[in-house]
């Protein structure tokens, strides 16, 4: 349940960041993956004792993907779709294991 709040969120956050033509522009997508990771990772920082080792290399990898992208000033204009690919994996993974914690 969280995750689809977590996609309602991102998915409003695009729709109030659109371009001329009515389409977000790669830097905003970038930019609203970045900030839901962050989300995510604050959250999972308040249940870190509950998680597994396993869940928690997830995690580790997690940051790792992301880290170049979103630690960067401003966020880049643009990703290879691997790259974009790798950090919107991360940001499903975090969810999951978001969800995964919840009592």
């Amino acid at each position: 349940m969280r995750f689809h709040v977590i996609i309602a969120c991102a998915t409003l956050a695009l729709a109030g960041c659109q371009t001329p033509a009515g389409k977000p522009s790669v830097q905003q997508n970038i930019a609203v993956t970045c900030q839901a990771i962050a989300s995510a990772e604050d959250a999972l920082a308040l249940v870190k004792d509950k998680l597994t080792p396993a869940q928690m290399a997830i995690v580790r990898h997690a940051i790792t993907i992301k880290a170049p992208v979103c630690n960067a000033a401003p966020f880049p204009a643009t990703l290879t779709d691997a790259s974009y690919a790798a950090l919107t994996g991360a940001l499903a993974d975090l969810a999951r294991i978001k969800q995964e914690a919840q009592p």
